[in-house]
């Protein structure tokens, strides 16, 4: 996964399209930011790689095909292998929810088209939690929720220091400095204003390294009360 084109392509074989629409009756929305539905996120005027929820998936597999192969990898009696090393594309992921299992299996069918060997793996939630904690796994289906008023945790999830060290939860493993020093800047923020530039800057950089398979966010919140109230 250490390559951003192999990580194109794998967002490219999910189908998340069809999964709003016949798991979730069309009542969800994916996710684009890592600070969605809010003031935070950076969704205007940016320049960000993600793929288009109304190609169709034929097509879109077609062009993951094509960046897999260009990023050094050929399908061999119908499995996807490395040219440099012979090693067949495989890998695990693990999840602690059935619904997560779901989309994970539905995401395998497609991702077997592709000659990828993937397999999902159920876990109790000690069992997930011990896999997360010395980041022990090669994907994991997993949520967080963001503060609207971000501050130091963010080192802990996105900083070199917290992808280093177990117990933290930098789950995708990324480093770079320029996002340490973004980081820095949320908890320094004087203003409401600088606060949401700063955490703005940080979104665009995340969203360029394509860490993550977005998943879903419902828009609406539901209230149930009775007709009398």
């Amino acid at each position: 996964f250490n390559d951003i084109n192999v990580r194109k392509a794998l967002n490219l074989a999910f189908d998340g399209e069809w999964i709003n629409t016949n798991l979730y009756y069309g009542q969800k929305k994916r996710i684009k930011s890592f600070f969605e539905n809010s003031e935070l996120a950076a969704l205007e005027n940016i320049d960000t790689w993600s793929p288009s929820e109304k190609t169709p998936l034929r097509q879109n597999l077609r062009m993951a095909a094509n960046i897999l192969k260009s990023a050094g990898w050929e399908t061999v009696d119908g499995v996807l292998t490395n040219k440099e090393t012979n090693t067949p594309f495989s890998f695990e992921i693990i999840v602690q929810k059935p619904d997560h299992e779901k989309l994970a299996l539905n995401w395998i069918s497609h991702l077997k088209r592709l000659g990828i060997q993937a397999n999902v793996r159920h876990l109790d939630n000690a069992a997930f939690r011990d896999r997360l904690n010395i980041y022990g796994y090669d994907m994991a289906a997993y949520h967080w929720t963001s503060s609207l008023s971000p501050g130091t945790e963010q080192y802990q999830y996105w900083s070199c220091e917290a992808a280093n060290q177990d117990m933290r939860w930098n789950f995708s493993g990324v480093c770079d400095t320029e996002i340490d020093e973004t980081i820095k800047r949320i908890p320094q923020a004087k203003t409401r204003e600088d606060i949401i530039s700063a955490v703005k800057t940080l979104d665009k950089k995340l969203r360029n390294y394509i860490l993550t398979i977005p998943l879903f966010y419902t828009p609406t919140d539901n209230y149930l009360a009775q007709p009398s109230i």
